[in-house]
């Protein structure tokens, strides 16, 4: 939705994605005897809006990812792994023959809101909600400089590295500040520079 006002243009966009799965068998193991199957109910929603003022724009994202309590994000579970212990960074959310539910929800890994945590650290946004103001000044035609914080929030924290000491964690993931400044012309050429500085909270 995009409207013009007394402020300027008003965009808002958001996109809603759900799935369920069941897997009636979910061995590798030729002729396995698993008379279980594995279940998977993932929520996935990214927001995004921003309102042109004068030479620039503010703007305010919200993202969500649902989560999965068994230890690790997730995100790129390696072959062969069956199982993850507490305080692991990464693996399967599901370990046979207890666990049976793999939940997190994982967006495309090409959809960046960040240029530290998502996008390096963790690799894609999972098991996770976050929040993210901006803002934009066009400088020139050609030029224009970009702020942005993001706070990221674990669902589980039994999914963080905090989680590996009992009784202790924290869901509490990071601020993450990034500033970029970016040329381009009409003829396609253009030119950026970004910095971020992610401050790490307990997660």
């Amino acid at each position: 939705m995009q409207q013009a006002g007394a402020l300027g243009d008003v965009r808002l966009e958001a996109e809603l994605a759900y799935i369920s799965a069941n897997l009636a068998q979910p061995s590798l193991i030729p002729g396995a005897a698993i008379t279980e199957p594995v279940t998977s109910s993932q929520l996935g929603l990214a927001v995004e809006s921003d309102l042109t003022l004068g030479p620039g724009k503010l703007g305010f994202d919200l993202g969500y990812a649902s989560g999965d309590s068994a230890p690790g994000f997730g995100a790129f579970p390696q072959p062969g792994q069956t199982s993850t212990i507490p305080g692991q960074f990464d693996g399967p959310q599901a370990n046979l023959p207890g666990d049976r539910t793999v939940d997190n929800f994982r967006f495309h890994p090409d959809y960046h809101i960040d240029q530290i945590l998502w996008r390096y650290i963790i690799g894609t946004i999972t098991d996770a909600w976050y929040l993210r103001p901006e803002a934009t000044w066009n400088i020139t035609d050609s030029l224009s400089l970009d702020g942005e914080m993001i706070y990221s929030q674990a669902i589980y924290t039994s999914s963080t590295p905090s989680a590996s000491q009992t009784g202790l964690g924290s869901n509490a993931l990071g601020l993450e500040i990034d500033l970029g400044l970016r040329y381009n012309t009409e003829d396609g050429l253009f030119i950026w520079l970004y910095y971020g500085i992610l401050i790490p909270f307990g997660g």
